[in-house]
């Protein structure tokens, strides 16, 4: 009997936010935050990042409430805890960004790295990319590929690949 009644007024909020009721957006928002923070704290491997992905699942929860249809015979929790746990798992991904690259690419990745020592202990200045391909024998368009790859993400070496 109380599960029928909280779903039917769980309907009749959705049908008050469907017509453009703010109040009851905030409302049902507010009723299934317990979801939101379950989903969270799942995947929070750290206390430091619960907040953000609360916040996260938050987004997730209201892309719920904005894209439900009433219509189908699912229970909204279901329908959230996808949307949620999609954004939580989003964020997640752009926190903690990492690329796996094969191992002969570390290696040389790791002989630029010697070529710019190597460069600055003869030289005393930072080499060019033009400098460096010339120490390895390389085209230097590889080197700025090389560059611009491992500048923007933290990159782990592989096997797998």
């Amino acid at each position: 009997m109380e599960k029928e009644t909280k779903q039917t007024n769980e309907l009749a909020l959705l049908r008050r936010i469907k017509k453009g009721d703010k109040k009851a957006k905030e409302q049902f928002v507010k009723e299934n935050q317990g979801l939101v923070i379950y989903l969270a704290k799942m995947y929070a491997f750290t206390p430091d990042i619960l907040p953000d992905l609360i916040a996260e699942g938050n987004i997730g929860l209201l892309k719920a409430v904005e894209k439900f249809d009433m219509r189908r015979n699912v229970k909204f929790g279901t329908y959230a805890y996808f949307w949620i746990k999609r954004f939580v798992l989003r964020a997640i991904i752009r926190e903690f960004e990492v690329l796996k690259i094969p191992e002969r690419y570390q290696e040389l990745k790791d002989k630029v790295e010697d070529a710019k020592k190597e460069h600055m202990f003869k030289h005393g200045v930072l080499p060019t990319d033009k400098e460096i391909a010339k120490s390895l024998n390389l085209p230097t368009e590889i080197i700025k590929k090389l560059k611009r790859y491992t500048s923007k993400i933290r990159v782990i070496s592989s096997d797998y690949y």
